[in-house]
């Protein structure tokens, strides 16, 4: 596979906010990886270990969050696809590096070299922009050079049930109207919402279900403006979560006000950080399951809510 990417050109100004093509880029890697998160965009900094100013002091640098699967190990696979996607394409988006996973893609190194900056980006990649594109990148042209995004929704809520409202309705394999049909839904079916998010593409909104077709339980992607609910989904109540000591395995992990990546950070939790579970039931939002915790940092007690995935119980905390 072939990468491209414009000529680097170092930051030199306090932008003093996001640039729109950079808003746009994560705003287009959101939609199309479900399990992506926004670790920010505009941050008035160095490069880590650095004398010299970040792409993110000039608002045109992403940092693309990427599940992880270990305290120190990215879910790599994940992290690729998205280096493969914007690989290919730097040159025509403007895209002059990306980082991942200690590599780093240039123009000058557009096959990859090891990165020996000081933050490894195990979780998550971080994507800069030339100054032309941060101000001119645009949805219509992203979409144009790496193809719509499908829009992921919050997980439905499993066992709600509908019933098939359309003469007959396609059940698919994937929520495409190109997806291969598995069967045909009568007028009537009822199908049960799976906990799988759903996608909109190709005009409609699908949701994943199973229903009973011919004695046997089938399992497919349906458009849902074809569909009534029947009855909500059984009421499932939350214990509350008894305090415990979790350890942070992010490099950095935000502890934000509310549970939502859009909620204002308190303080950003250092890798090996230690953490309390609060006794509040966790929330489900933006791909993740929040907890509420407590810490200790230089001597001041803060709460907040974090992402769960970047924790680890410590035995016996």
């Amino acid at each position: 596979m072939s990468f491209s990417f414009a000529p680097y050109v170092p930051a030199a100004r306090d932008a003093r906010g996001p640039a729109k093509g950079a808003t746009a880029l994560m705003s287009y890697c959101l939609r199309r990886f479900g399990f992506a998160s926004n670790l920010g965009i505009y941050v008035p900094r160095n490069i880590r270990g650095g004398s010299t100013l970040s792409h993110h002091a000039e608002g045109r640098a992403l940092d693309i969050g990427i599940p992880m699967i270990g305290r120190s190990k990215a879910d790599a696979a994940k992290g690729m696809q998205i280096v493969e996607m914007l690989g290919p394409s730097g040159g025509r988006l403007g895209i002059d590096h990306l980082i991942y996973n200690r590599i780093i893609w240039s123009s000058r190194a557009p096959r990859g070299r090891k990165y020996t900056g000081d933050s490894p980006h195990y979780d998550h990649i971080h994507a800069g922009l030339a100054r032309r594109s941060a101000d001119d990148l645009t949805p219509e042209i992203l979409d144009q050079v790496l193809g719509p995004a499908a829009r992921h929704a919050p997980p439905a809520p499993a066992g709600a049930t509908h019933r098939v409202t359309a003469t007959r309705l396609t059940l698919r394999r994937e929520p495409s109207t190109s997806a291969p049909a598995i069967t045909g839904l009568s007028s009537g079916t009822t199908v049960s919402a799976l906990p799988v998010p759903s996608v909109e593409s190709d005009g409609h909104r699908w949701l994943k279900v199973e229903a009973t077709v011919a004695g046997r339980l089938q399992e497919g992607w349906v458009a849902s403006e074809y569909l009534a609910n029947v009855s909500p989904a059984p009421e499932r109540k939350e214990p509350a979560i008894e305090p415990t000591t979790h350890r942070v395995t992010a490099t950095s992990l935000r502890l934000r006000a509310e549970p939502t990546t859009t909620a204002s950070i308190i303080i950003d939790l250092r890798n090996g950080a230690t953490v309390q579970h609060l006794p509040a039931a966790a929330r489900e939002s933006d791909g993740h399951r929040w907890v509420k915790v407590k810490s200790v940092v230089d001597g001041t007690s803060r709460e907040g809510w974090v992402a769960s995935e970047y924790l680890e119980p410590i035995v016996g905390g």
